[in-house]
C-alpha cells in the first residue's frame, strides 16, 4: 500500500454541497494525495438543512470550489472534472462530467438507489428516467459505480448498467476516539435511542408503539427521540395518548454534535426507516458510539454494514411487537448488548471509516490506471453484488 501511496494522483469529487457525512472522506483524501484533492460544490447549503443543524462548510476548506459563486469558478471545476486523474461525481449537473465520460477518463459515479419505491414503469420520475438511460448507454470500462446503498446495483443492473463495476462506498462521518466512554457504559434504566426527521419514510411512530409495549411489559427503559419534521405533532399526541410521559423525551432537533455526544450514553439505537432511507449514515454513528442497533433490512447501509446477532439486529418487517421483542431481549441480557455494541464499533473503527475508504479508494485507482486489479473481500470498494429489496410494505 505504501508504494501505492507515494504515486502521484489528483482526485476530484463533485456534488452539491459539502456536509458532515462528506468531510471525513474529503480530509482524508486531501491529506493522502498531499493536496491533490478538489471538493466541487455546485450549490450552496438548502435552508432546510441549516435550519436541521447543518453547518455551512463549503467556504470552510482550502480544497473546496463553490462552482455556483461566478462563472470564472464554474469554468474552473469543469476544467479540473475533465483533467483531474480521477472524477467522483455525486449529485451534479451533467455538463460537469458526460465530456469525461465520452473520453473514457476514470469515472466512479457515488449514489445511493434510484428506484426507491416498488418498481414500475410509471413511477419512474423523468428526471431518474434520464439518468437510467444515460448510464445504459455509457458502458465503457472506465466508469465504475460507488454503491451507497446495498440496493443500488440492483436498481442499475435492471437497465443495463454498471454490470460487473459496482462497489461497495456509502457515508462515512467521523469516527469517535474515546472507545471506552463510546462502549463501556452500564446504565441502569436502558436507554434507547431514535434520531432523524419525523417524516413518514422512517417512520418515527414506530418508536412510539414500541415504546407502549415496551411499558406494557413493565421494562426498565428511557426513549429518546431526536429530530423535527412534519409528524412532530402526531408524534407528541401518539406519547400523550398512549400516556407514556415517564418514557419518551422528544428533544426536537439538535446539532451533529450533540446527537453524537448523546449516542455515547445511549444502550439501543432504533432505526425504523423503509427502503426509501437511501443510505442512512445515522447507522454509522449510532455503531461508532457502541450502541446496540435494531435496524429494518431495506436501509441501504443496513446490508452492508451490520451482521446479524454479531455487530447489530436486523428485522425484516415493521411489527411494533417483533422489534418490541427484540428491545426487550437487549433490554434483559446486558451481556449481549455491550457484545454487540462492541463488534458496532469494531466495524466501523476496523473498517468502515474514511481513512480505510480514502485508501482503498486511491489503490483501486492507481491500480486500474496501472493495468492492475485489487480485490477485496470486504468494506468498502469491494464487490458490491446484487441484492433485491423485496420491499412489501
Amino acid at each position: 500500500m505504501a508504494n501505492e501511496m507515494d504515486e502521484s494522483i489528483f482526485i476530484v469529487l463533485i456534488s452539491n454541497f459539502l456536509n458532515h457525512h462528506m468531510l471525513p472522506i474529503c480530509l482524508e483524501l486531501d491529506k493522502l494525495t498531499h493536496g491533490n484533492f478538489r471538493f466541487i460544490a455546485t450549490a450552496e447549503l438548502p435552508k432546510e438543512r441549516a435550519k436541521m443543524g447543518y453547518k455551512k462548510l463549503n467556504e470552510e476548506y482550502h480544497f473546496v470550489i463553490c462552482a455556483y459563486k461566478n462563472k470564472q469558478k464554474k469554468r474552473l471545476a469543469k476544467a479540473l472534472c475533465f483533467n483531474c486523474d480521477v472524477l467522483i461525481y455525486g449529485s451534479a449537473p451533467e455538463s460537469f462530467y458526460m465530456n469525461r465520460l465520452m473520453h473514457h477518463k476514470l469515472t466512479f459515479r457515488y449514489s445511493e438507489r434510484v428506484l426507491k419505491r416498488p418498481f414500475s414503469l410509471k413511477n419512474i420520475p423523468k428526471r431518474i428516467a434520464k439518468y437510467i438511460i444515460r448510464d445504459a448507454f455509457t458502458q465503457y470500462k472506465s466508469h465504475f459505480l460507488l454503491a451507497a446503498s446495498a440496493y443500488a446495483t440492483d436498481d442499475f443492473n435492471r437497465y443495463g448498467s454498471f454490470i460487473g463495476r459496482s462497489f461497495k462506498w456509502g457515508y462515512f462521518p467521523p469516527v469517535i476516539d474515546n472507545v471506552t466512554k463510546a462502549i463501556h457504559k452500564r446504565n441502569d434504566i436502558t436507554r434507547i435511542l431514535w434520531v432523524g426527521r419525523l417524516i413518514p419514510y422512517k417512520k418515527p411512530q414506530i418508536a412510539i408503539e414500541v415504546a407502549k409495549e415496551l411499558a406494557n411489559r413493565e421494562l426498565s427503559f428511557q426513549m429518546t427521540i431526536i429530530g423535527t419534521g412534519e409528524l412532530e405533532e402526531d408524534i407528541s399526541k401518539l406519547v400523550t395518548k398512549y400516556k407514556l410521559e415517564n418514557y419518551v423525551k422528544l428533544e426536537g432537533p439538535k446539532s451533529n454534535d450533540v446527537v453524537r455526544e448523546i449516542m455515547q450514553h445511549a444502550d439501543i439505537f432504533l432505526f425504523t426507516s423503509n427502503e426509501e432511507e437511501g443510505w442512512g449514515a445515522v447507522l454509522n454513528e449510532a455503531m461508532d458510539s457502541g450502541c446496540a442497533c435494531i435496524a429494518y433490512k431495506g436501509i441501504g447501509s443496513v446490508p452492508f454494514l451490520l451482521k446479524d446477532g454479531f455487530n447489530g439486529i436486523v428485522y425484516q418487517q415493521h411489527s411494533p411487537i417483533v422489534i418490541a421483542n427484540l428491545c426487550e431481549k437487549l433490554i434483559l441480557e446486558c451481556s449481549l448488548r455491550e457484545k454487540i455494541g462492541i463488534q458496532a464499533k469494531n466495524t466501523i473503527s476496523d473498517t468502515w471509516n474514511a481513512k480505510i475508504a480514502s485508501m482503498r479508494l486511491i489503490e483501486f485507482a492507481i491500480n486500474i490506471r496501472n493495468g492492475k486489479k485489487k480485490d477485496y473481500e470486504s468494506g468498502p470498494l469491494s464487490y458490491a453484488p446484487r441484492i433485491k429489496c423485496n420491499a412489501k410494505e
